[in-house]
């Protein structure tokens, strides 16, 4: 209820938005993500897409990346979800310093 699409762009009522983050696994686009600006003292989390394997796993060191790619800072996996209404899209919750966060749209694993 709380995305519509105007002119063929899906948009964001937030009025209505919980937070409850189903927008993120299951936008086609993949371009729907949750920002969390009040996660913990001076952390920011980021949910986002994930369809990579292998899938990272909770307390994993990873490095968080911007929309072209580059590395932003690294990041702490929180949390990996998997809807099954969605399929199977993993949604990866990662926590970054909170000055960070509105610059993360994804992650790569150490090392890779």
């Amino acid at each position: 209820d709380a995305i519509h699409i105007e002119d063929g762009v899906a948009m964001v009522d937030r009025e209505k938005c919980t937070g409850c983050g189903l927008c993120v696994a299951a936008c086609p686009g993949q371009a729907c993500f949750l920002l969390d600006e009040e996660f913990a003292p001076g952390l920011a989390s980021v949910d986002f897409p994930y369809e990579y394997l292998p899938m990272p796993e909770e307390g994993m060191i990873v490095e968080a990346r911007d929309n072209e790619g580059q590395k932003v800072c690294d990041g702490r996996v929180e949390k990996v979800i998997i809807r099954k209404n969605a399929h199977n899209t993993a949604v990866v919750r990662i926590s970054v310093p909170v000055e960070k966060g509105r610059l993360v749209r994804g992650m790569r694993p150490l090392g890779r």
